[in-house]
C-alpha cells in the first residue's frame, strides 16, 4: 500500500523538486552554472514544500494524497530513515499544549457521496442520446467526411480562412439530412443548444416529432422556429459533432460503468468479440492495482453501447484530419495529421487525446446542449454518477446483482459494491419494494397455470389421484396445498356468482406469499414457499431457508412442470449407473448412485408411480427399509 501511494505522489513531488534544482531556487542554493544542469543533485524533494503542492493544478483529493506522503517522509526523516524529505509544515517534534487556550483546529471536510442521477433525467437524456446516435451521428459523419476534401484543397490553395468557410457552408446547403428510416430531418425532435462563436449561436428549436417511447409531443409555435436547423456554417456543424460525442460518452459510461481514468485508456480498437459474440471492450484499470501502468481489463458491452464506441472511433478519425479555422494557428492539411489512437479528443485542439478535465466537461457541456437540469438531483453532472446509476439499476433488476456488479467495477471485496448499491439511502427500500412486486408476480404465473388445467375458471378442483399425473403438471409437496388454496378461492368466487380474473388471481398470490416475502427461487424451476414461521428441512429451525440445502421432501417445495422430463431422465441415467457400479462390484458408489434414485423419486408422484413398478427400483428402496432396519 506504501509503494503504490508512493508511485501516485512522488511523480508531483520530483517535478517540482528537480525543476527547482535546475532553476536553482532551492533553499540555501545557488544558481547553477549550465554544464551542472543536467547532473543530479542528491537532494531533491527537501525544497518542495505545502505551498508548491497548493498551487499545482490537482484534484482537492489528488492534493491530500500528495500531503499524506509528504507527512509520512517527513516522519521518516526525523527517525533517520529518510535523508530527503519535503517540507510538510507540520513538526512532529512539537508536543501537543497541555494548557492554555486550545488550538484551532481545521474543520472536517464532509464530501457528498456521487449519487445515482434521477429516473426522469436518466430517461430524458437516455432518450435523446439514442437519437443522437442512431439517426443524426451517420448524417455527422458524411459531412465531416465530405469536409476532408474541402480542407485538403483549401491546404494545397493556400485559401484563406473565410474562403474556407464559405466553401463549407455551400457543402452543408447541399446536404440532405436523412434519418435511420430514410425520412428528412426538417427539424430536431427536441431543444438543442448550440452554444458556440459566431451569429448562429442560438437555440434550435424542437419540432413536432416526439421521440420513441415517449408520451408528450415536443410541440412549438411557428414564430419561434428559426432557420438555424439544418446547420449552415463549420461552426455549427462541429458544435453538433461535440454533442455526438457527448451522446458517445453518457452511453459509454453508462453502460460499462467505468471510472474516468479506465475511459481514457479505451482506444479505437478497443472492442473484441469472444466466441458466441459477445463484445467485449479492452482497456486498463488503475484503482487497486499495483503496476503503475494499470492493469489490463475488458468490460462487456451491449449492443447499442458498441455501436456507439465504433461512432466515436469513426468520429474522432474524422476530426482530427480537420485543422480548427483559424487566423492565428497554422493551417494543416489532412493528408499531413498521423492517425492517433485514443478514443477520445480535446475539442480545442482536436487532435490532442482527452484529459479526465476535459470528459467532465464534455459531459456538462453535453448536458447544457440538451437544454436539461445542470444540476439533476441536486449534485453536479459527474462520470462517476453513470457508474452509480448502472449500479442502482443493475440492483433492482437483476437477481445476484452484487456480485455481478463486483466483477464489472472490478472490486476486490464485496463491500465495495454493496456500498455503490446503497449510495442512495432510498435504494434499500426501493429493492425491497421490487423484490416482493417480483414474488407476487411469479406466484401469479403459477396460480395462472394452475388454473388454466382442463377443468380452469370452475370451482371444483380436485386433487389429482395418488400416483396420477396432475392436470396443472405441477410436482413437490407444496403443489397440493397450493391446489387446496385455489379449490378453496374458487369456491368462495362461485359463492359470489363470479368467475376468476386477473385481480383474483393476484389477492390470492399476495395470501400465498404472505405479502411477497416467501415464494422465493432456489434453482430455475424449483420454489421455496416456506414462511419466516415455519419450521423447514434445510435448516432445522424456523427463519429464513436456506437455499443451499433445499431437500425434495419438504413440504414447502414447489416443482414447476417443466422439470418433468428432466428428473425422469434423471431417474433413469441414475439407475443404469446403480446397475453398472453393482455389476462391477464397486458398492460405495453403486449406493450413491441409488441415493440419487430416492432423491429424485418422490419429486413427481406420477413419476413415483411409474418407477415403482421398476425392478431395480424396488430393489433400491428395499435396500433403503434394509439400512433403516
Amino acid at each position: 500500500m506504501i509503494a503504490q501511494n508512493a508511485h501516485q505522489s512522488i511523480p508531483f513531488l520530483a517535478a517540482v523538486g528537480i525543476s527547482k534544482a535546475m532553476a536553482g531556487v532551492g533553499e540555501g542554493r545557488k544558481p547553477m552554472p549550465e554544464e551542472e544542469k543536467l547532473r543530479f543533485l542528491p537532494l531533491i524533494f527537501a525544497s518542495v514544500s505545502k505551498d508548491d503542492v497548493n498551487a499545482m493544478p490537482l484534484s482537492a483529493s489528488t492534493k491530500q494524497v500528495v500531503f499524506a506522503e509528504m507527512k509520512r517522509m517527513h516522519a521518516a526523516s526525523t527517525r533517520g530513515l529518510w535523508m530527503d524529505a519535503p517540507h510538510s509544515g507540520v513538526d512532529i517534534k512539537k508536543s501537543t499544549r497541555v494548557s492554555g487556550k486550545a488550538e484551532a483546529t481545521q474543520p472536517e471536510i464532509l464530501r457528498a457521496p456521487h449519487l445515482p442521477l434521477p429516473d426522469n433525467y436518466l430517461c430524458e437524456i437516455g432518450q435523446r442520446s439514442h437519437w443522437i446516435i442512431e439517426h443524426l451521428g451517420p448524417n455527422i459523419l458524411r459531412v465531416l467526411s465530405d469536409f476532408q476534401d474541402l480542407w485538403q484543397e483549401a491546404h494545397d490553395l493556400k485559401l484563406d480562412v473565410r474562403t474556407l468557410s464559405e466553401r463549407c457552408a455551400a457543402a452543408l446547403k447541399a446536404q440532405v439530412w436523412i434519418d435511420a428510416h430514410g425520412q428528412p430531418i426538417d427539424q430536431l425532435p427536441f431543444e438543442l443548444n448550440l452554444s458556440q462563436r459566431g451569429a448562429h449561436s442560438k437555440k434550435v428549436p424542437p419540432s413536432k416529432v416526439t421521440l420513441p417511447h415517449e408520451q408528450e409531443q415536443y410541440c412549438v409555435n411557428e414564430k419561434k422556429r428559426t432557420e438555424i436547423w439544418p446547420p449552415r456554417g463549420a461552426a455549427q456543424l462541429f458544435g453538433l459533432a461535440k454533442v455526438l460525442q457527448g451522446a458517445h460518452l453518457f452511453v459509454v459510461g453508462l453502460s460499462t460503468g467505468t471510472r474516468i481514468g479506465e475511459l481514457l485508456t479505451m482506444e479505437r480498437g478497443a472492442i473484441h468479440h469472444a466466441p458466441n459474440g459477445t463484445a467485449f471492450a479492452n482497456g486498463r484499470t488503475f484503482k487497486l492495482v499495483r503496476r503503475h501502468d494499470g492493469q489490463l481489463r475488458d468490460w462487456p458491452l451491449p449492443k447499442f453501447a458498441e455501436s456507439a464506441i465504433l461512432q466515436q472511433a469513426q468520429l474522432i478519425s474524422l476530426l482530427e484530419r480537420l485543422s480548427p479555422l483559424s487566423h492565428i494557428r497554422p493551417f494543416v492539411g489532412p493528408s499531413e495529421v498521423p492517425a492517433g489512437t485514443n478514443l477520445w479528443s480535446c475539442w480545442g485542439k482536436r487532435n490532442q487525446p482527452a484529459t479526465a478535465q476535459i470528459l467532465q466537461a464534455l459531459l456538462r457541456d453535453y448536458s447544457a446542449a440538451l437544454c436539461l437540469d445542470a444540476r439533476p438531483g441536486g449534485q453536479g453532472l459527474r462520470p462517476h454518477r453513470l457508474r452509480k446509476s448502472l449500479a442502482r439499476l443493475v440492483a433492482l433488476a437483476i437477481v445476484q446483482a452484487p456480485k455481478i456488479l463486483q466483477d464489472v467495477f472490478g472490486h476486490e471485496h464485496i463491500e465495495m459494491t454493496i456500498y455503490y448499491i446503497l449510495t442512495d439511502v432510498a435504494l434499500s427500500e426501493e429493492i425491497d419494494e421490487i423484490v416482493r412486486e417480483l414474488r407476487v408476480i411469479r406466484c401469479a404465473d403459477d396460480l395462472s397455470s394452475f388454473l388454466l388445467s382442463d377443468d380452469a375458471g370452475t370451482s371444483e378442483i380436485e386433487p389429482p389421484q395418488s400416483g396420477s399425473l396432475s392436470r396443472d403438471g405441477y410436482g413437490g409437496k407444496a403443489a397440493a396445498t397450493i391446489r387446496r388454496a385455489v379449490a378453496e378461492h374458487g369456491q368462495q368466487l362461485h359463492q359470489s356468482a363470479k368467475d376468476w380474473g386477473a385481480k383474483d388471481i393476484r389477492d390470492l398470490a399476495e395470501v400465498l406469499t404472505l405479502g411477497g416475502t416467501t415464494w422465493n427461487l432456489v434453482r430455475p424451476g424449483v420454489l421455496c414457499t416456506k414462511a419466516l414461521t415455519q419450521f423447514g428441512p434445510c435448516n432445522k429451525k424456523r427463519g429464513h431457508a436456506d437455499p443451499a440445502n433445499c431437500q425434495t421432501s419438504c413440504d414447502y417445495r414447489l416443482e414447476q412442470a417443466w422439470l418433468r422430463n428432466d428428473v425422469d431422465r434423471c431417474i433413469s441415467q441414475a439407475l443404469e449407473h446403480w446397475e453398472f457400479e453393482t455389476k462391477s462390484g464397486k458398492e460405495l458408489i453403486a449406493e450413491y448412485w441409488a441415493g440419487q434414485v430416492r432423491m429424485h423419486l418422490g419429486r413427481f408422484a406420477d413419476l413415483e408411480q411409474k418407477w415403482r413398478e421398476d425392478p431395480r427400483v424396488q430393489i433400491v428402496c428395499g435396500s433403503e427399509r434394509l439400512c433403516e432396519a
